[in-house]
């Protein structure tokens, strides 16, 4: 009995003299570490109390319960989360009122890890007026101890928070725009929801993904994907506010070329905007005339719409100016050449003044009989024939 209890220690010994060897040489040459070898002594089992009778925290188990038990203690441990916190989704709701903006936001957060944890909130050039995480107020603070640090939001508990933010920022007014500048808190999929009254367009800060004006409401409804960073939106002035304030003068030339099958217009205005940019200009068309042509740079587009009785040209331009635009506008009708005939007018609608010098080109094959004029003063001729719009001599 004696001897195999000594053979036991001595293999146990050699085992521990091994390891340590091991270990030193692994230390000092720096090299990974060397297998280690699994020694098995088999002792009989009648003979297992001598084994087992100096220590009592001792279990006997199988072989295969053994070796399951040994592969479960060498698992990889499972890794961990590379991020506490994530903001997943934000929603913001922006309605511009003049030079002022509500917004709303709707923040997805997602804690991954038990604990307090401290989220940045990238808020700045707006006014905080409410929030709220959950059912309660959220918890807000400043790094810094005189309060002019980032905002920063604390959050407890694993699994999604909403944050709801009521907000207000100014909108500047610049000569042909307007402009809301702020910072928004950044997350993985933001959405931006823009109500501007007028019919009003972005120009730049964001990319457009629907628009929609309603003109019922008289505003206009756009989707928009802003930047990561800093939003600075720049959109066309208020089309109300446009009415409202702007300061136009039209000076003109209006040529009536008729011959005897029809009769046609040839208007070059100058409409010279004397205060607050303006983009878009109305006419009021002579009864009978159809308009075949409105041509300038800045133009976008032109239509003609029943007005009541009358019927009015509304020109677009490209983009609000505050600068002179010189449009051409051709129109023409189709009627007799003989009888009495007055001079059809092409009015400018929303200016504060206007001038028109007029003249009347005939076809060779008519003659005027009398000319009679009301509230007209004579120019010279030589003048009038500098002022021609192009291609009207060539008419015909």
């Amino acid at each position: 009995m004696r001897k195999l209890i000594w053979a036991w220690t001595c293999l146990c010994l050699c085992g521990l003299a091994t390891g340590a060897e091991t270990r030193r040489q692994t230390t000092a040459d720096i090299v990974p570490p060397v297998e280690r070898h699994v020694r098995e002594l088999f002792v009989p089992f009648e003979q297992l109390d001598v084994v087992l009778e100096d220590d009592d925290s001792r279990v006997l188990i199988t072989r295969r319960e053994f070796e399951r038990l040994q592969a479960a203690a060498q698992r990889a441990p499972t890794p961990e989360m590379p991020r506490a916190v994530t903001v997943t989704a934000a929603e913001y709701d922006v309605e511009v009122l003049g030079r002022r903006a509500t917004l709303r936001g709707a923040i997805e957060i997602e804690v991954m890890k038990p604990g307090l944890h401290a989220v940045p909130m990238a808020l700045t050039r707006v006014g905080l007026r409410r929030a709220t995480l959950g059912d309660g107020p959220a918890p807000l603070g400043r790094a810094s101890p005189d309060g002019t640090g980032p905002l920063t939001l604390f959050v407890e508990g694993v699994g999604r928070h909403r944050l709801e933010l009521d907000m207000v920022a100014p909108v500047r007014t610049l000569a042909a725009r307007q402009v809301l500048h702020v910072r928004l808190p950044d997350a993985a999929s933001t959405r931006l929801r823009l109500t501007v009254g007028g019919n009003v367009e972005v120009r730049s800060g964001a990319a457009v993904v629907g628009r929609r004006f309603d003109p019922d409401r008289d505003v206009t409804r756009l989707d928009l994907l802003p930047p990561r960073g800093a939003l600075n939106l720049a959109m066309t002035l208020n089309s109300r506010l446009l009415r409202r304030e702007r300061f136009v003068v039209a000076r003109g030339v209006l040529i009536d070329e008729k011959t005897e099958t029809y009769e046609r217009l040839h208007a070059t205005m100058s409409m010279d905007v004397m205060h607050r940019p303006v983009d878009r200009f109305r006419f009021a068309v002579p009864e009978g005339f159809d308009v075949t042509k409105v041509a300038a740079p800045e133009v976008a587009r032109w239509t003609v719409r029943a007005d009541g009785a009358r019927r009015l040209l509304d020109v677009t331009l490209r983009e609000p100016t505050a600068r002179m635009v010189v449009l051409k506008i051709a129109a023409q009708r189709n009627v007799p050449a003989a009888g009495a005939w007055s001079l059809p007018r092409l009015e400018p609608m929303d200016v504060a003044g206007r001038m028109t010098i007029v003249g009347l080109l005939l076809d060779e094959r008519l003659s005027a009989e009398s000319i009679e004029s009301e509230d007209l003063v004579p120019v010279y001729t030589g003048v009038l024939a500098q002022a021609l719009p192009d291609g009207v001599l060539e008419a015909g």
